[in-house]
């Protein structure tokens, strides 16, 4: 699940780089106009990394969640609320 993520994020960054030829991050202002397919598509690959429910990495946070909710019931609770804010 992670794999699928990082790996669209790699490619799509190296689209990004490929067509500007720097690395400095203040010269990416306004890059989401020009390329607005490839800044959705790194949204929503960005988005299912975090874990975001319906996509790739939900599946893999929920499992863990659920695996370590019965041994650490308050550290985990705590943790839930940790993401909420």
């Amino acid at each position: 699940n992670h794999g699928l993520s990082a790996a669209g994020m790699f490619l799509l960054v190296g689209v990004v780089y490929e067509r500007t030829h720097t690395r400095s991050l203040a010269s990416y202002g306004g890059l989401f106009p020009l390329m607005p397919i490839y800044g959705g598509i790194l949204t929503f690959t960005g988005m299912a990394s975090l874990g975001l429910p319906g996509l790739n990495g939900f599946v893999s946070e929920f499992l863990v969640v659920r695996g370590v909710w019965p041994i650490f019931t308050l550290y985990t609770a705590l943790t839930m609320l940790g993401l909420l804010i």
